[in-house]
Formats: C-alpha cells, structure tokens, sequence
C-alpha cells in the first residue's frame, strides 16, 4: 500500500507557487516591490533574502498574489 507524501515547502516555494497561481511574472513581482527580476529569481531560490521582516514581504506579497500572508509566512492558513 502506498504512504501519501507530505511536502515540506520552504518560505522561497511558497512566494513562488503563489506568485506562478495568481499567472505573475518575476518581472511583476519586481516591480511592486522596486528590486530587479533577477533579486525575486534570487529570493525564490533560496539565494538570498529580503532586508527587512518577513511578515511584511508576506503581506505584501500576498497583496500582489491574492495569496493568505499566513500561508506564505508559515505554511498554514492563519
């Protein structure tokens, strides 16, 4: 019998599942928040992060993507 998987998906999985599920390009996500593609392809990937508090990239973020900012922080709805 087979075990279901549980995935362990990581602050970068998660902004960019939202940012892929609300159809948003890098460049989009970019210019909300006044940085280059090339830094969110860095924050999605694990190269880096944002200055700044995690709670507020996530609410902004969720903002852009009509993603739940608790969601993107913690991996639940909060």
């Amino acid at each position: 019998m087979a075990r279901g998987v549980v995935l362990d998906w990581t602050l970068r999985d998660r902004l960019r599942k939202a940012r892929e599920h609300a159809g948003l390009e890098q460049k989009d996500i970019a210019k909300a928040f006044g940085v280059t593609a090339r830094t969110i392809s860095n924050w999605e990937r694990g190269r880096g992060s944002p200055r700044g508090d995690q709670r507020e990239l996530c609410e902004k973020w969720g903002k852009i993507t009509g993603v739940d900012a608790g969601w993107l922080m913690f991996g639940k709805r909060t």
